[in-house]
């Protein structure tokens, strides 16, 4: 969670102390250089936005300067949190938050994974679609083309039959001639 280094509860008063490493990279403090300093802004932050929703005040101290006022302020009834618990709780955090962190990201592969698999298989029924709207288009101007052949071969077939009755009338006509010849 997010401890603070103190608070006085009669007073509603928070406090944090303050140094170097909460303004600017400090390599003991931020291994991750940029990345753990804005997590540390982002921290004391979320800290102080959450004092404030609760009602509390906010102060911070730094570590540096001895202010007499504050601690007098502050009294017996200040509750320090030691930084050995704070150093502690920041890397607890900073574990769960990696490995909260690295099953988000893995969350995240398997889904760009299966849109990655989704995106294939659209692309792959595209070309499907398009291969068989060109086959159908093919086979409707084949289908055309036999019914207009057919016709054509129709009309064909009906002067060859016409063609062949006249010839078998005519065959028919010289055979009776011939048979009326002969006799």
């Amino acid at each position: 969670g997010l401890h603070l280094d103190g608070y006085n509860e009669e007073l509603g008063l928070a406090f944090e102390y303050s140094s170097n490493q909460y303004y600017q990279i400090v390599p003991f403090f931020h291994l991750q250089e940029q990345m753990n300093l804005d997590a540390q802004i982002w921290r004391d932050w979320k800290k102080r936005a959450l004092c404030y929703r609760e009602g509390s005040n906010w102060h911070k101290e730094y570590a540096l300067v001895k202010d007499e006022k504050f601690d007098t302020l502050l009294g017996p009834q200040a509750i320090f949190y030691p930084q050995d618990d704070n150093t502690a709780s920041v890397r607890q955090d900073a574990t769960e938050l990696e490995e909260e962190n690295y099953h988000l990201r893995n969350e995240i592969q398997i889904e760009v994974d299966t849109n990655r698999r989704n995106e294939k298989q659209i692309r792959d029924l595209e070309r499907d679609y398009d291969r068989c709207v060109q086959e159908i288009q093919t086979l409707n101007g084949e289908i055309e083309r036999l019914e207009n052949a057919s016709k054509e071969e129709i009309i064909e077939l009906k002067s060859e039959i016409s063609s062949l009755k006249s010839r078998l009338y005519q065959a028919k006509k010289d055979i009776q001639d011939k048979e009326n010849y002969i006799s």
